[in-house]
């Protein structure tokens, strides 16, 4: 985010929230930011193509940086927004997922204690086996290292921008054209393997697994997945060093006009 579009941020934290096809989602993630203590800056990504939430009766927008790009920017939209905000912890949460407010803080507070990593709820690990790559997934209700983290994200800005940097040195021209891969990219963005974490029992959204509302249902979907755990090993092999990018306005991220 270029330094004359930030918003007056207060708060060394933040929640950043995406809307795509579960507005109702909304108020209940909205709510339980506002809880958190001491506050946090929380901002609301309105993708949907639809109406928007600031139309919708049920959503209280008050004291919330909300942004409606126009269009659906994808869900790696945020973590761009990410790369350039001036917050030490940044808490993203999918819009089909319910964390307490006490569940947030403790992942706040994991990444105070290892700021090297990004940390979550829900992952996944994937296993080269000839010719394929195998998927161990999900992997939530036990504190362990994974090799991808779904759903729920705590990092920092420097995180953020060393995804942006890794998708250039596997290939890509520019962010958008990753596809939905971005949380794979986040994940490698520490010095060292996501760490999943125990957080105990966490609603779920009916339509988490629902066809023409969850992500993960469309053909191609673990394909692409697939595609970019073996391109990122090759780049690790590779010994290629890959640094974040230096600004707010991360180097190879598309202008909006060009994203799908």
């Amino acid at each position: 985010m270029p330094a004359d579009m930030l918003p007056e941020f207060k708060a060394d934290r933040a929640v950043i929230l995406t809307n795509y096809r579960r507005p109702a989602n909304l108020p209940h993630q909205i709510e339980a930011a506002r809880a958190l203590r001491p506050a946090v800056d929380i901002v609301v990504v309105d993708n949907a193509e639809d109406e928007p939430l600031s139309a919708r009766a049920d959503v209280n927008l008050k004291g919330v940086h909300y942004i409606r790009p126009g269009r659906n920017m994808g869900a790696g939209h945020r973590f761009v927004l990410a790369s350039g905000m001036p917050h030490t912890l940044i808490a993203c949460i999918d819009d089909d997922l319910f964390p307490t407010p006490a569940q947030i803080e403790t992942l706040f507070a994991a990444l105070a204690a290892e700021p090297d990593r990004v940390h979550g709820y829900w992952g996944e690990n994937y296993r080269d086996v000839v010719g394929f790559v195998w998927r161990q997934s999900p992997l939530f209700g036990k504190t362990r290292d994974v090799d991808v983290l779904n759903r729920l994200y705590v990092f920092s800005p420097a995180h953020a921008r060393r995804a942006i940097a890794l998708a250039s040195a596997v290939g890509f021209p520019d962010w958008y054209a990753i596809g939905p891969t971005d949380d794979i990219m986040l994940s490698h963005g520490g010095a060292r393997r996501p760490r999943c974490h125990d957080l105990g029992q966490m609603d779920d959204c009916d339509t988490s697994n629902a066809d023409g509302v969850a992500v993960w249902r469309r053909p191609g979907f673990y394909e692409a997945r697939h595609s970019i755990i073996r391109g990122i090993r090759r780049v690790r092999r590779s010994g290629r060093s890959v640094e974040e990018t230096p600004n707010a306005a991360p180097i190879g991220v598309a202008p909006p006009s060009q994203a799908s």
